[in-house]
């Protein structure tokens, strides 16, 4: 994998967690550079808990140089 894309150097993250039909909660992180025209994606990864794929979400983010609160994470709960 390439080098991190950096909160310091510009970048921006997403997170979403999601609910399946299966019952598992999906994890995943979006992490882009709009000025270099680059992404990096990490995830999908798949946790029996909320809570467990919000971890995730926050230390993959961390990998990047952001902390909680730094960027957004959308959370879909299932009908």
């Amino acid at each position: 994998m390439a080098d991190p894309l950096l909160k310091a150097h510009g970048a921006i993250a997403n997170g979403t967690v999601s609910h399946d039909d299966d019952g598992r909660w999906r994890a995943f992180l979006l992490v882009r550079d709009f000025g270099k025209d680059l992404e990096q994606k990490r995830g999908p990864e798949f946790f029996n808990s909320k809570d467990r794929a919000l971890e995730w979400v926050y230390r993959q983010a961390g990998h990047h140089g952001f902390r909680m609160g730094e960027f957004d994470v959308e959370i879909e709960e299932s009908d």
